[in-house]
């Protein structure tokens, strides 16, 4: 009887360590969307610069067929630079998601920066 008690402590000291952890690969795994997806707007934007000279926004890289968002844990905006020759494409974690309020962005240097971490290990 005091085996089965030691084991059920041991079983319930794991699970409090996986549950603890949970949050923060969860979290970690829904980044990958931000990052992939911003380096699919760089790819798209740098390819059309070198065509027309120009950075094009969210919506007419998707009505040109250039990109393909998923936007399940993020929300997607580009802003230009106003010489045509610079844009910032960001990624904002939605609000109903362990990434709420995450923050990534990237250029046209293609500087890829997680400038607000809601993915804190604890």
């Amino acid at each position: 009887m005091t085996d089965m008690i030691v084991i059920a402590i041991v079983f319930i000291f794991f699970i409090l360590i996986i549950y603890k952890k949970y949050n923060y690969f969860a979290c970690s795994s829904m980044r990958s969307e931000a990052k992939f997806s911003l380096q699919q707007i760089y790819s798209a934007q740098m390819l059309h610069f070198n065509e027309f000279g120009n950075f094009l926004s969210i919506e007419e890289l998707q009505e040109q067929n250039r990109i393909s968002l998923s936007k399940i844990y993020y929300d997607f905006t580009i802003t230009k630079e106003d010489n045509s020759y610079g844009f910032k494409a960001l990624a904002i974690g939605k609000n109903d998601t362990l990434v709420k309020g995450d923050t990534w962005q990237i250029d046209e240097k293609k500087s890829l920066v997680n400038s607000v971490n809601v993915c804190q290990e604890k």
